[in-house]
């Protein structure tokens, strides 16, 4: 591609800025698909400069030159160079005196020697240290610098120094010095990076090339917005250049067309071009043949009035016969920008096909800020029948497995296919069966990376033969490991998940796909429920510090939203240990703040512990969702209310079903209830690498045999009529076997546990979680005051059971439905059964009491007896268990698909 198409490319992306536009055109030209750096600069302006860089597997000689003792890594500014070959019988007390001359101590310095003995660094260490001297030393094994030496040498325009270093240290002459404009040094890697100028003098410059666009402003506000603009704008002239696609639909290109300055840039350089352009070029983009195609003119061009609300936007169709799904464009509506304004009164001729479709902005979705009411619910979609054909598919992930911090972009494939491979980075499952009929939607989640390509996007299965891919660029923007979630959905469900953990490096590496086997979209029946009218995803990224949660929304039958990602500044863990202890005393009746601050104990009334549950979830509201979401949800919550909605999230703590919105724009409101009473809500817990989590909720809960877990020891009254209830209604009314142990002491379940042969199991019993040690500690208290951990679902009887049957399990005992970190993952109950396949897991987050447990167990039961659908049994159940002054009722959390359905009896 010419510096001329590049320079447009830019123009348009910059909206006509010449300045820029030139500035970023030959950044691209110098750098090609190096890396191009933008950064911050003093004062008012942009500097371009061009850098030659190269890195050597060599760091430095200690880590007392570490000026970042957390990544244990040391950055140099504008330093000399002092390249050397210390051979002889040097006096080495000598060399800080020698260096003194050579090297001032103004300037920082970068030593690359080979054979440099340890008296001359540690002299650079106490130097350093004291910060007489900022310095950095790449000491090089004797034998094997040469090559080396003198590529550094000749990149920083100095030479070998290979005198005998004995006679050059006595007799203290000064030698020449190199320069760097930047040095990065890390253990075992070094990089270099230097300012070439205009790049006259490149003939011992190595291929490597770099570029640093340094932005000013008049404000650091103005400064950072510039540098914003220009980042985006890289992303997209990268991408037209790449992949032939412009992102943005071509609006860009309207405002440059619109723009005086822009128009004679571009009439300068079609002139410029001259009959070249006739020419058959190599590696044109289709942005350039439609840019031209623009600039000719046309009688297949659209009358396009510039600004107000008539402005119209086109969108590429296929031509006749082909097929829709072969071309997967780059981040935009439209893989073509917008054409020129067509001349009052031309007409089109009537034998020639219209490429584009008309639209107007009252007909587009909303954009991603505004707050559109949605009066109603979305139309419900009818569910497939249950006998539809399916076929078998595993999930084929490729992409890098290590990536530099600096690299532009880099791709994620993902495809479906008939037979595993061996080359996926997915985690290795069994086939699925997907129906063919309908496509699959791809969801990618990535908190730490910048997503240059579309979020979400369709597979569609052939009935035979694997899918096409489909592609996702990432940019990374933090280091360390890193996880990038896949989320699969079909007919509205959530079928499926992968996850690729990757390594984001400060240093450039060679990528490498390690194969771990295929993974596949597993599910059972869920892809033929009724789907659910939202799902929300909550991203956590761990941190030191606290981290981060990011939102995003699919509702039923859309395209999912992410909104603005909300930083914590303290864990999760600690925000719910305190939010659980308070939640207990309320319980109780005791007033949580008089009992932390050790003053005499008072009891408060029922009004103010229900006002003080009502303030608990207003603050998980306004603490922990971004202000874009509130503003939706306000336009949005009349719909919201009575629908359906399943919680995927990362984080094992945060109680999302006392979440209770309120707002005071335009007017003051909030809900009447939290979100776990104003709506069917369940949660799920996604697939991750480690094997936790599972790929989609069962709708289908099967139960032809049942078994109660009630110790005669526990002294809770209403246990022994909760078992009496219930085996009343599902073996004498169900007719279902009962496969209860007389005594259920912990030799007993586990053998139950082993054996199999159950649909559901139900215990009502006490119950104690520990957060340092989830699944060794966490008790479920069997007959003796034997406890029963998470530790114990393991081993190939137990999980294959659970894998095949999909049981559901209930624990009516207090604080089993927490989760907290443990070694490998989110631990605890929930991820423990619902990893090995549970298809539903239900158990209170903290202290309930017995009466209100009874009340909601019968209620929920008679509810599921009746065919109402899990979410809706729990809400009703919760209504039935509530009692001012008790927060019983909310304690409750459901892992399972909310539209899923208990189905009892023989042949179920």
């Amino acid at each position: 591609m010419t510096s001329n198409e590049i320079g447009r490319i830019c123009a348009t992306c910059l909206k006509g800025d010449q300045e820029a536009s030139a500035a970023l055109a030959e950044a691209i030209g110098w750098a090609g698909d190096g890396q191009i750096l933008i950064e911050p600069k003093e004062g008012g302006g942009l500097a371009l400069r061009m850098l030659a860089e190269m890195d050597f597997h060599f760091g430095h000689a200690s880590p007392a030159f570490a000026t970042d003792a957390e990544r244990m890594s040391c950055t140099l500014e504008a330093c000399s160079v002092l390249v050397m070959k210390v051979e002889g019988d040097a006096e080495q007390r000598l060399f800080p005196g020698w260096l003194q001359v050579t090297a001032p101590p103004s300037r920082a310095l970068l030593l690359v020697a080979e054979g440099l003995g340890s008296d001359a660094i540690e002299a650079l260490v106490h130097e350093h240290r004291r910060g007489a001297r900022r310095c950095a030393v790449v000491a090089i094994p004797a034998g094997q610098g040469d090559a080396l030496l003198d590529r550094v040498a000749a990149l920083t325009w100095t030479s070998v120094h290979t005198e005998r270093a004995k006679r050059l240290f006595e007799r203290g002459e000064p030698v020449e010095l190199g320069s760097a404009f930047r040095v990065h040094v890390e253990r075992g890697r070094t990089l270099l990076q230097v300012d070439v100028g205009s790049g006259a003098a490149l003939a011992d410059v190595p291929p490597q090339r770099a570029a640093l666009l340094q932005v000013g402003g008049a404000t650091e506000v103005e400064s950072a917005a510039r540098r914003r603009r220009l980042q985006d704008a890289l992303k997209a002239a990268r991408a037209a250049i790449a992949g032939g696609v412009l992102p943005g639909g071509g609006a860009a290109f309207v405002s440059a067309q619109a723009a005086p300055a822009a128009a004679h840039y571009f009439e300068s350089t079609r002139e410029a071009r001259g009959a070249g352009a006739s020419q058959p070029e190599p590696r044109r983009s289709r942005f350039l043949e439609s840019f031209d195609a623009v600039e000719r003119g046309g009688s297949d061009l659209l009358d396009i009035p510039f600004g107000g609300d008539g402005l119209l936007s086109a969108r590429r169709q296929p031509a006749p016969g082909a097929n829709p799904t072969s071309a997967r464009d780059f981040g935009a509506a439209s893989p073509l920008p917008l054409p020129a304004a067509r001349p009052a009164g031309a007409s089109r001729p009537a034998e020639a096909p219209s490429p584009f479709e008309v639209w107007s902005p009252a007909e587009a979705l909303p954009p991603a800020e505004a707050a559109v009411p949605r009066d109603a619910s979305p139309p419900a979609e009818a569910p497939p029948p249950v006998d539809a054909p399916t076929v078998l598919r595993h999930v084929d992930v490729a992409c890098p497995r290590r990536m530099w911090l600096g690299a532009e972009r880099f791709s994620l494939v993902v495809r479906l296919t008939v037979a595993p491979s061996s080359l996926s980075v997915a985690s290795r499952t069994g086939p699925v069966p997907l129906r063919p009929s309908e496509p699959v939607r791809v969801r990618l989640s990535a908190p730490s990376f910048d997503v240059l390509s579309p979020l979400e996007q369709e597979i569609r299965i052939p009935a035979s033969g694997d899918s096409d891919p489909v592609v996702f660029f990432l940019k990374p923007t933090a280091l360390g490991e890193r996880a990038l979630l896949l989320d699969f959905l079909q007919s509205g469900n959530p079928v499926g998940s992968a996850a690729v953990q990757v390594e984001v490096t400060a240093m450039p590496v060679a990528t490498s796909d390690t194969a771990y086997g295929s993974g596949a979209v597993r599910t059972s029946s869920a892809s033929l429920a009724e789907a659910p009218e939202r799902m929300l995803y909550i991203a956590y990224e761990r941190s030191p510090a606290g981290g981060a949660l990011t939102f995003t929304l699919i509702r039923k039958g859309e395209v999912g939203r992410t909104f603005t990602r909300v930083p914590l500044s303290s864990s999760p863990e600690d925000f719910t240990t305190s939010l659980y202890r308070e939640l207990n005393l309320l319980r109780a009746g005791k007033d949580p703040t008089v009992d932390a601050l050790g003053r005499p104990r008072l009891a408060i009334d029922r009004e103010d512990v229900d006002m003080k549950i009502r303030d608990m979830g207003f603050e998980l509201w306004k603490a922990l969702f971004p202000e874009d979401f509130r503003r939706m949800y306000a336009a949005e919550r009349k719909a919201w209310r009575d629908s359906s909605m399943i919680i995927l999230s990362d984080e094992p703590f945060i109680p999302w079903e006392l979440v209770w919105p309120y707002g005071t724009e335009p007017e003051r409101w909030h809900d009447e209830e939290p979100w776990c009473l104003s709506m069917s809500l369940t949660r799920w817990l996604r697939r991750n690498e480690q094997g936790g989590g599972h790929e989609g909720p069962a709708a289908a809960l099967r139960v032809e045999a049942f078994a109660l877990l009630v110790p005669t020891d526990s002294n809770l009254p209403s246990a022994p009529k909760e078992k009496e209830f219930l085996a009343r209604l599902l073996g004498q009314d169900r007719k279902l076997q009962d496969r209860s142990p007389k005594y259920a002491t912990a030799k007993e379940v586990k053998a139950l546990l082993k054996n199999g042969g159950y649909g559901l199991i139900h215990a009502a019993t006490h119950g104690n979680f520990s957060t340092s040690a989830p699944d060794a500690i966490t008790a479920l208290w069997l007959e003796g005051g034997e406890p029963l951990s998470p530790r114990a679902i393991n081993g190939p009887d137990i999980e294959s059971h659970l894998g095949a049957a999909r049981p559901a399990f209930v624990f009516n005992a207090c604080e089993l439905g927490q989760g907290a970190w443990s070694l490998v993952g989110i631990g605890g109950w929930a991820n423990r059964l619902i990893s090995a396949g549970a298809g539903l897991f239900l158990a209170p987050l903290w202290l309930v009491s017995d009466d209100r447990a009874y009340a909601f167990c019968e209620a929920l039961y008679r509810e599921l007896a009746n065919g109402a659908p899990v979410g809706k049994a729990v809400r009703e159940a919760r209504r039935a268990a509530k009692k001012d002054g008790d927060p019983t009722h909310l304690a409750y959390c459901v892992y399972a698909h909310p539209n899923a359905r208990f189905v009892f009896g023989s042949g179920a």
